[in-house]
């Protein structure tokens, strides 16, 4: 018989539990499925905080493609699954639980009624990165967003559902990140980018902005004209648009190049789990840079390089 002073089943308070596991779990997401079975009381601390905080959506099939991939251990949410959890459970369950949510159909091969559905049930996400999508309808929803704030999103797609939506995206946005604007910019000439030009500006809250190519010099202009604009990141240039940008990036400390060894994938996932993604990197750069810390005329560094300049 167990005295008081001993007890078979001892439990630290609850608050100092609670701690604990969150500690765990922002540490090892990918071990979250397994620490929900300790105990009934954690996995209904969890069920909703942490395991859906951030969705890696992928199809079954799919899944063994995570382990090719230079990602984090984020456990990956089937397609299946999600769908049957919005099926099942009340609206709010996802809406109060998915934070961050990944959606690349060139890499696990989604339908785009599958995104649509996902999209919609997920309104309240603040970090949504969507590539390789089919069908640009499926990211509709995207407009009825209420506290999204960064958006990784391919250019030609972020083009198509600005002229679709007119505004399209919500007022809450801060960062965005576009995808494939080599080929944009190389290949869709001068007349194509006043209409990009038009709906980076109509982003009213606006202030960082990445491009993985040079932006031609009237959208440069513009976006150095606008007050809101704190960083402009391109990833990735070649020494040539490295030189060629280097008479607007040494006049602007807001402008940094950054050469990415580490996959965009895994840094997208990386700032999800409250590691230094690229869009800190550049902040940092810019603050030293401003500090003293680093020359005036320095503009380009690589992600994984030494930082000694940090403050």
């Amino acid at each position: 018989m167990a005295s008081r002073l001993f007890p078979t089943n001892p439990r630290l308070p609850p608050e100092l539990e609670n701690i604990i596991f969150e500690f765990v779990a922002l540490s090892h997401p990918t071990n979250i499925p397994q620490i929900m079975l300790v105990a009934s009381r954690v996995k209904n601390w969890w069920w909703s905080l942490f395991l859906y905080r951030t969705v890696l959506l992928c199809t079954r099939r799919s899944r063994r493609i995570l382990r090719s991939l230079q990602i984090p251990s984020f456990p990956a949410c089937p397609v299946d699954v999600l769908l049957r959890l919005i099926k099942t459970k009340p609206p709010a369950f996802l809406q109060q639980s998915v934070k961050h949510l990944f959606l690349d159909e060139s890499v696990f091969a989604l339908e785009a009624e599958t995104v649509q559905t996902v999209l919609s049930s997920c309104t309240q996400a603040v970090n949504v990165f969507a590539s390789c999508l089919t069908s640009t309808q499926a990211l509709d929803p995207l407009a009825r967003f209420q506290r999204l704030r960064r958006l990784t999103i391919d250019v030609h797609d972020f083009i198509s559902v600005c002229v679709i939506d007119g505004t399209a995206l919500p007022d809450t946005l801060t960062h965005l990140h576009l995808l494939n604007t080599t080929s944009y910019f190389q290949y869709t000439g001068d007349p194509y980018v006043p209409a990009l030009t038009a709906h980076i500006s109509s982003l009213k809250h606006l202030t960082h902005i990445a491009f993985d190519s040079a932006p031609p010099n009237a959208l440069y202009a513009k976006l150095c004209s606008r007050w809101r604009t704190q960083c402009v990141v391109c990833l990735n240039l070649e020494a040539c648009e490295i030189d060629a940008v280097a008479p607007l990036a040494e006049e602007d400390d807001r402008f940094v190049c950054i050469e990415q060894n580490v996959p965009f994938r895994e840094d997208w996932l990386r700032g999800t789990d409250g590691a230094r993604d690229f869009w800190a990197l550049a902040e940092a750069f810019i603050a030293a840079r401003r500090a003293g810390k680093v020359d005036s005329d320095e503009y380009s560094i690589v992600d994984d390089a030494d930082d000694s300049w940090s403050i």
